[in-house]
């Protein structure tokens, strides 16, 4: 099931990362230093188009309309509840990319809100440059699988199998930076 997470215009409503920023408020915002990553800004084109091209390492062949990852959600701007409804579903009709220039990261992004199988409530293993090895497995033991078995690290990946990556694939960072 895809968690579509929005920001309704002119609601007045806190955004997933302010709210996260109760507690977690040096971790966002240039004022300490824990500072991590910009969140609540919007995208941009360029960073909108590598979200939406991006697939896996070497493989930028996606396209908008299926180019959604629930392993690096993003935040659709602008839309009202009744619009940000037909996002969330099991169809291949919402599994649509980044939208508009304005949608967004938010820390949800990145991280879970309660429990990941990787450090720092993360989404993927962001301590190693690798989520899969050469031959297209996921690392698991203690090189890149914090221990975890292989049907572990499947489980933190939202029981996709390795074969969805590929081989060496790289951090998920690069489905809006694409430094790989």
């Amino acid at each position: 099931m895809k968690v579509a997470y929005g920001r309704v215009t002119g609601t007045g409503q806190v955004t997933w990362s302010q709210w996260c920023g109760t507690c977690h408020g040096s971790m966002h915002y240039d004022n300490g230093s824990n500072y991590v990553h910009p969140t609540d800004e919007p995208l941009g084109g360029t960073i909108r188009g590598n979200y939406n091209m991006y697939v896996k390492t070497g493989d930028l062949s996606g396209l908008q309309p299926s180019s959604f990852l629930s392993l690096v959600p993003l935040v659709y701007d602008g839309l009202t509840h009744v619009a940000l409804k037909t996002k969330a579903g099991n169809t291949s009709a919402t599994y649509e990319g980044a939208i508009s220039d304005n949608d967004r990261v938010d820390c949800l992004s990145c991280h879970r809100a309660h429990a990941s199988g990787w450090e720092f409530g993360l989404r993927w293993n962001a301590e190693y440059e690798f989520l899969t090895d050469p031959t297209g497995a996921y690392y698991n033991g203690s090189y890149g699988g914090r221990g975890r078995v292989t049907a572990e690290v499947e489980d933190s990946y939202y029981d996709r199998p390795s074969s969805v990556f590929a081989r060496s694939q790289r951090a998920l960072c690069n489905k809006c930076h694409i430094k790989d």
